[in-house]
């Protein structure tokens, strides 16, 4: 069960038994507040129009049926609170006029089918987004369009309401006994109801986590709804348990739209540095890298002919050297900062093995998490140890391993001639193995080096 889920349930819970109490303690929470109904309506309705935005933005990011559905659901019930909640009080109109009361209690019920519908709808369906101009246009238009229909609605079910009588609101209801009110709350409260259940038992999006907040919030507002119900007359005008929970309700959906931005935000930065990173390697790749392969290849050959002396083949090791690293800096720069680190440590052993001719077997765990110090260190480790077991060891084959057992252990393996490891003196890749052991000793791991001559090579890593 996911974490919103339970989160969600746990809230259902708590809920239900809040409401079963007040249902004996009718007085539970309530605050005798007239004067705060404006000022709930009113948060309330800034809330919402901030969520409408929010919402906007998700569908013109996403271009999802499910986010333009619940753009559609949050903007309606927007557009109720100020249609028929603001701008009557604010015009002076009586805030008792039951067709008003109506209309918001009609536009607030029908916002929570569009959320139904953003529940229930696949992920996978896709709802195009155009130019800004037109997208918000058609979307404001068809908003108005609809609350035309619903003050249409509320003026001829007016006399169905005629139980409202206290301050204009499209949830909260000063219920007189009145039938239609009553259904109308609970049929609307069974929407929410089933809005939770889907967003809570269906696969969301991976990396997606506004819909769970969204099932919290539909938890809250069943809730709401429920109590708005239980709430008797001589209460109506106060602030009781079914305002705290819709305000509860707007609350967790502004703090599920703000974490979307944190991670929306964090994601265009991350593809910033990204590109950043793409254009030095890049810039590495044209300039710096092929200067160097052009020393390497010309000291090689320096090396290779007749009378060669010590430091042509000095210079020869150093040129490789340089090459190597900068093709490490590229690969770094070109590597994507959330891939894993099985593919990265894949990616840098058969790079390698293939650059020197060598078949590379991968044996390597997934899903191991490390911080970025660490798996820097264990990519360098494995391109290190690869390079030195063909270019030094001659191994036709390494065999590269990577588990999770009581720490992250790295071992990379090769059937190469091997050496003695008391006598490294004479060995022109002594310099990698200093650096490999460098490099675990900054990690915080240890370094394990055993060979023997003819039996190849072992170099493993543990990080505790």
């Amino acid at each position: 069960m996911r974490r919103s889920a339970r989160v969600a349930a746990a809230v259902g819970v708590a809920g239900v038994g809040v409401t079963f109490a007040r249902f004996f303690r009718p007085g539970l929470a309530a605050v005798a507040s007239p004067s705060s109904s404006a000022m709930l309506e009113a948060s309330a309705a800034v809330a919402a129009i901030l969520l409408a935005c929010l919402a906007y933005g998700r569908w013109r990011q996403h271009a999802l049926l499910a986010d333009l559905w619940v753009c559609y659901g949050i903007a309606v019930i927007a557009a109720g609170k100020l249609f028929f909640v603001l701008v009557p009080v604010l015009a002076g109109v009586d805030p008792h006029t039951r067709d008003l009361h109506a209309a918001a209690l009609i536009a607030g019920s029908a916002g929570a089918v569009f959320l139904l519908l953003a529940a229930t709808v696949s992920f996978e369906t896709t709802a195009a987004a155009r130019r800004p101009l037109i997208d918000l246009t058609a979307l404001l238009s068809a908003v108005v369009f609809m609350s035309v229909g619903i003050g249409l609605l509320g003026d001829v079910a007016g006399s169905s309401f005629s139980g409202l009588s206290d301050f204009l609101s499209t949830e909260a209801t000063g219920d007189r006994g009145t039938l239609s009110v009553t259904l109308l709350q609970i049929l609307t409260a069974a929407v929410f109801a089933t809005t939770a259940l889907a967003l809570c038992t269906r696969r969301l999006p991976d990396g997606d986590v506004f819909f769970g907040w969204m099932a919290v919030a539909s938890v809250l507002w069943a809730l709401s709804r429920i109590n708005y119900v239980l709430t008797p007359p001589r209460l109506a005008p106060w602030v009781t348990v079914g305002d705290w929970f819709r305000l509860a309700a707007y609350a967790v959906l502004i703090v599920g739209a703000t974490r979307e931005l944190r991670a929306y935000w964090a994601r265009l930065a991350d593809a910033a540095v990204l590109e950043e990173r793409r254009r030095m390697a890049r810039d590495l790749h044209d300039g710096l890298a092929q200067e160097l392969a052009f020393i390497a290849s010309q000291s090689t050959i320096l090396a290779r002919s007749d009378g060669a002396s010590h430091r042509a083949k000095l210079l020869r090791g150093a040129a490789e050297r340089a090459l190597d690293e900068s093709r490490r800096a590229i690969a770094t720069l070109t590597r994507p900062t959330d891939e894993p680190l099985a593919v990265t440590i894949a990616q840098a052993a058969e790079e390698v093995g293939g650059r020197l001719g060598a078949r590379v077997h991968l044996d390597l765990e997934e899903h191991i998490r490390l911080d970025a110090a660490h798996r820097e260190g264990l990519v360098r480790i494995t391109r290190e140890a690869v390079t030195n077991a063909v270019r030094h060891g001659l191994a036709a084959t390494v065999t590269v391993r990577l588990s999770n057992h009581d720490g992250v252990t790295l071992e990379v393996q090769d059937n190469g001639v091997g050496f003695d490891p008391d006598d490294l003196d004479h060995l022109s890749g002594r310099l990698g193995l200093q650096s490999m052991e460098e490099r675990a000793d900054q990690m915080g791991a240890s370094f394990e080096l055993a060979s023997r001559p003819c039996k190849g090579t072992t170099v493993r890593v543990q990080i505790p």
